[in-house]
């Protein structure tokens, strides 16, 4: 009898200290989300020494190598929390793709190479080996930027193994930028020129047979002058720091020692360079003082200004230097190095972040009767972030418009949304699953909207955006009969899609409804107002509506979005309502808004324009 409670007491500690973690897993996962750094840690610090299972125990030693690095800069105590996982948990890789990057964000390269020996020791997949063979390839291209940097000898060798690791990815996977900025990277330190050209235009998707245009041709220009001979290496240089690789163009200055005084433009762009890493510097260690409430506002000011005032005085003015003052130092700024800054877009926090031009038009946009000219800039290279975004890890911003007629786009972000796109259509298992999914999330649908039909259905967008995708790459394999000009003019063409209907579309109807001398323009929308009308002439507008209403209303977002799509979605039901008869299909007898893919892209418009005030006014005159 004995042996039985002492039995019941051991089982029932260990069950009520399993939920116990798992309860502290959760409560530091909650203080984490709401910036509450210090308890987070202290949490996961004590689940790390409590005797909790081996998952608990190694997901919160995780989080404290992220912690510990990332908001303390304590690479020590990150690196001991990461051996003592690997240690505890021999089977765990995680652990050691982590630990790699952390090493290399660091600097620490001796010990990056031993996390990467061990890896490849341990790994067994072949996704395993890419994502080793890529971090390799960083780890190599930093080392030697840093080596180049510090005047040190670089190991050729180790470039030549790290690039031909990463070759294979790069030919098989020419969409994604990460690997193909690294190729690029490795090739310029090799100065293998095929490979140099290759790279340089597939990072900005132009195809080889294809002329460059606007900004980048002055760069191609550069860079095939460059790269004709050792003596005309400025002009790499420069090309590089035209495109907007401001540190690939400083890392060819290095490797070739090229004497700065004797060019001032390659000196404007060396300090420029050093500028922005001072700057992102100052920024994210601003954001780590604010979390822990001892950052002062003014003097991250007057940091900001003196390193602004400092690069406005290094900067190359021949022999007569303006007065500085912040306006003509950020025109100054994008008059030479076609940066963007965006300063004070953090919430509550000060935020920072400057990308640059890699795009620059202008163009002329019309939308029910009225017009305006605009410039369109697609914005590369993004050094810093605003602060919500630095914290939880991501860049989420996509684009904006200025009061200046300017309409502005994250390159990298609509250039990677496409990406998975072409995966889950074309990647037998992945496109299964999606399926699989989509039919699961549509089984519950009809009943969800039977008691809310104006609900935002994630079954109804998947499938749209489905079908959207299928048609499509039917429509291409009739153009494209290689394999990866498919894939490229896939992507290409879906980020084309985004692109217009977001940014063209959408920020243009923002500038529209903002001037002041167009009719019933004199009163302030709310933001709620102003994206419900933005949304509108981006579905009214777009190549492909359908997709576009799946991709940018059928989703979940923040208020004054979300309320716009909820209101965009009672505006589509209630037209499917009054029009059952002419939506061929039809089943008048299940809710409407689940049979949405049944309306043609003509009939998306009419059920748009239908609520569009500004149509409405159109249409009157």
């Amino acid at each position: 009898m004995k042996t039985k409670i002492v039995l019941f007491l051991v089982l029932s500690t260990l069950l009520t200290d399993n939920i116990s973690a798992q309860s502290k897993l959760e409560s530091a996962k909650d203080k984490y989300n709401n910036f509450n750094i210090i308890e987070a840690k202290k949490i996961y610090e004590e689940i790390w020494a409590s005797s909790g299972s081996l998952n608990e125990k190694t997901e919160a030693g995780k989080q404290l190598v992220y912690i510990n690095w990332k908001f303390y800069h304590d690479y020590e105590l990150s690196k001991k929390y990461a051996d003592s996982i690997i240690k505890l948990d021999t089977s765990n890789f995680d652990i050691l793709l982590q630990i790699i990057d952390v090493s290399i964000q660091a600097k620490k390269f001796n010990d990056a190479s031993q996390y990467l020996k061990m890896g490849f020791e341990k790994a067994k997949s072949e996704n395993q080996i890419k994502e080793l063979h890529i971090k390799y390839s960083d780890y190599t291209l930093l080392k030697s930027q840093n080596e180049l940097t510090s005047q040190k000898t670089i190991n050729i060798n180790d470039v030549k193994d790290a690039l031909d690791k990463i070759e294979t990815y790069y030919l098989n996977q020419p969409e994604d930028l990460q690997i193909v900025k690294l190729y690029l990277g490795l090739a310029l330190i090799l100065n293998d020129k095929e490979k140099i050209k290759d790279s340089w235009k597939v990072y900005f998707r132009i195809p080889q047979d294809k002329n460059v245009t606007g900004i980048l041709a002055e760069a191609e220009i550069n860079i095939d002058k460059g790269l004709q001979s050792k003596d005309s290496i400025n002009y790499l240089a420069e090309g590089l720091a035209y495109s907007r690789f401001y540190d690939y163009a400083v890392m060819i200055i290095n490797e070739n020692s090229i004497e700065l005084n004797q060019n001032p433009d390659l000196k404007d762009i060396y300090n420029y360079y050093i500028y922005l890493k001072d700057i992102e510097k100052l920024i994210f260690g601003y954001y780590r003082d604010k979390l822990f409430n001892h950052a002062s506002d003014e003097k991250y000011l007057n940091d900001y200004y003196s390193l602004c005032i400092a690069l406005w005085n290094n900067l190359d003015w021949g022999s007569n230097k303006p007065m500085f003052y912040e306006k003509a130092f950020e025109e100054e700024l994008f008059k030479r190095f076609g940066a963007i800054i965006n300063n004070g877009k953090g919430g509550n926090q000060i935020g920072f972040f400057v990308g640059h031009s890699v795009v620059n038009e202008k163009r002329s946009i019309e939308q029910y009767g009225r017009k305006t000219d605009l410039t369109y800039l697609s914005l590369d290279y993004i050094i810093g972030n605003i602060f919500p975004h630095w914290y939880f890890g991501f860049f989420g911003i996509g684009g904006w418009a200025t009061t200046d007629n300017e309409v502005l786009q994250i390159r990298e972000i609509y250039a990677n949304m496409p990406v998975d796109a072409w995966y889950k259509i074309t990647d037998k298992q992945k496109r299964a699953n999606w399926e699989r999914s989509i039919n699961e999330k549509l089984i519950v649908e009809d009943s969800i909207a039977t008691k809310n039909p104006y609900s935002i259905l994630e079954g109804v967008s998947e499938k749209i955006k489905f079908n959207q995708y299928n048609l499509l790459l039917d429509s291409l394999k009739k153009i494209y009969k290689n394999e990866q000009e498919l894939k490229i003019a896939f992507i290409s063409t879906l980020e084309r899609i985004s692109v217009y209907s977001s940014i063209f579309c959408h920020e243009s109807r923002h500038l529209l409804d903002s001037y002041k001398d167009y009719p019933n323009n004199s009163i302030e929308f709310s933001s709620e107002e102003k994206e419900f009308r933005a949304k509108l002439s981006e579905l009214s507008f777009s190549y492909y509506p359908k997709l576009t209403f799946a991709e940018a209303i059928l989703r979940y977002e923040g208020t004054a979005h979300e309320n716009a799509n909820t209101r965009i979605i009672k505006g589509i039901v209630d037209w499917m309502d009054i029009n059952k008869f002419v939506i061929s299909g039809l089943d008048k007898s299940k809710p409407l808004l689940p049979q949405l893919d049944l309306l043609t892209n003509k009939q998306i418009v009419q059920a748009i324009q239908n609520i569009d005030p500004l149509y409405a006014e159109y249409s009157d005159n």
